[in-house]
């Protein structure tokens, strides 16, 4: 875990503890898109903090990988992002259900031995193992991506 947190792009250390900081901005950015109507009293009374921890990092083993590294995983539950992280999660479930998604490697092989004559033989068909999606994508790229699609729209 020390070497995952050396990894200065994805980890830096903070001297002082903002969570309350934190919890107090966020408080007030939901206050405001409610004074504005883009959040009713219900959804803002479900997602709005009232009290944080501090997210906990702890590591699986891979033990399927050579030396056993560990996936960090990022515990948030009683964060100030949890209930909102909670919600969005529950909310947007109905895109997890779409007809071209699948849910595990099972479902998949199943749609695909019960589709396998209706496929293209002209196309290839091929997966990703996605690596630490959220951990290597660089913070000024996903800024100028913002700013890019505020510029556009």
């Amino acid at each position: 875990m020390g070497t995952i947190l050396k990894d200065k792009p994805k980890f830096q250390p903070k001297k002082r503890n903002a969570n309350l900081e934190n919890l107090k901005k966020f408080q007030g950015f939901l206050s405001r898109l409610k004074r504005k109507g883009a959040l009713g009293e219900n959804v803002y009374n479900e997602i709005r903090p009232t009290a944080a921890v501090i997210p906990t990092l702890y590591g699986l083993p891979k033990v399927h990988k050579e030396n056993i590294p560990l996936r960090p995983i990022l515990c948030s539950i009683g964060s100030f992002i949890y209930q909102c992280a909670s919600w969005l999660s529950k909310s947007l479930s109905e895109l997890r259900r779409h007809p071209t998604t699948a849910k595990d490697t099972f479902e998949f092989l199943r749609i695909i031995l019960i589709a396998d004559h209706e496929l293209d033989r002209n196309r290839i068909m091929c997966s990703f193992d996605v690596k630490s999606l959220f951990t290597n994508i660089p913070v000024d790229f996903t800024v100028n991506q913002k700013a890019h699609i505020n510029a556009v729209c």
